[in-house]
């Protein structure tokens, strides 16, 4: 899904000029934007806003409570959810 939303994001920034790598990260972030809202709107916490207690693996995801073990961990959820 995020691939068409870069494709049509890349021709909404570039138009008739050539493309530079900065268009493809602008277009990537903003795919990626769109994909997040959309989940939230669906429901769905991709785990954005996280907060550990100093010195403690612990992070704990401030929007849905949801407790990881590691970033790592984190990490791995949030490919899964966004399919990257």
């Amino acid at each position: 899904m995020i691939d068409h939303t870069i494709a049509a994001r890349l021709v909404k920034l570039i138009g008739a000029r050539k493309m530079n790598d900065i268009d493809m990260e602008q277009a990537r972030m903003e795919a990626l934007g769109d994909e997040i809202a959309r989940l939230r709107k669906l429901g769905i916490c991709t785990h954005g806003h996280l907060q550990g207690p100093p010195g403690k693996p612990v992070l704990t995801c401030l929007d849905c409570g949801t407790e990881f073990g590691s970033h790592q961990e984190v990490n791995e959820s949030r490919r899964h959810l966004l399919n990257e």
